[in-house]
């Protein structure tokens, strides 16, 4: 075999064994952008500061954004202007992301782990829309004694209602990057015991790029926890 037949045959194997890397689209509008303006994509970095990925320039309301990744994670996306300031955590994966910022906010949508943290976040504005409604009834109309406890116990079991469905998803979704998002951030839902088993069962595969801090602090409770049955 010839030198450059053992080179070119060494070439292959190395990209054989390489790792695969997923592609994703970002596809934005913007209203009332300025061409010009720039999007960034940042990850949380091991340092707890934000690391950029991608930046690309509006034009005509719209950016685009593609490139490849190792895996799914969550990552930010930066707007700035002398108006607004824009930070929605999004999940970056592979597929076609749609990306839509207005008055209203940001919404960021077309892949798995996107529609199901809107539909969370959905969730989540609904319970609390609902509780805000009792509270406002609750001190903004003269109420009897006996008006007051049925509002009162109503927004308790609302509360307890949402603080379950938070759990339920978290308990469905830990070995996803979102499940894991979720317990650092609503770890308080949890006991100590509850929080040490889901932390158990995070599957090492999905910590890398922007799940580390997250997983990181995680970590840092579930020992705090194991230090208190000891």
């Amino acid at each position: 075999m010839s030198k450059y037949t053992l080179l070119f045959s060494l070439v292959l194997y190395l990209i054989s064994c390489s790792k695969r890397q997923d592609i994703f689209c970002l596809d934005g509008y913007i209203a009332n952008a300025n061409d010009g303006d720039t999007v960034i994509i940042a990850r949380l970095s091991d340092d707890v500061g934000l690391e950029e990925l991608a930046r690309c320039v509006v034009e005509g309301c719209e950016f685009h954004i593609r490139g490849n990744i190792d895996c799914c994670e969550p990552v930010y996306l930066c707007y700035n202007t002398a108006k607004s300031n824009v930070y929605p955590m999004f999940f970056i994966e592979e597929g076609r992301m749609k990306v839509s910022i207005d008055s209203s906010g940001c919404r960021i949508s077309g892949t798995p782990m996107n529609d199901l943290n809107n539909g969370i976040e959905d969730s989540t504005k609904s319970y609390i829309s609902q509780l805000e409604e009792i509270e406002e009834l609750y001190y903004s109309k003269e109420l009897n004694e006996k008006e007051l406890i049925r509002l009162g116990v109503c927004g308790l079991e609302l509360q307890e209602k949402y603080i379950n469905y938070l759990r339920s998803v978290i308990e469905k979704n830990i070995r996803n990057p979102l499940g894991l998002y979720l317990l650092s951030v609503y770890n308080s839902l949890f006991s100590a015991e509850e929080f040490c088993s889901l932390f158990e069962r995070i599957p090492h595969d999905i910590v890398n790029g922007g799940n580390r801090p997250f997983y990181a602090a995680a970590a840092l409770i579930a020992k705090e926890c194991q230090n208190a049955f000891e």
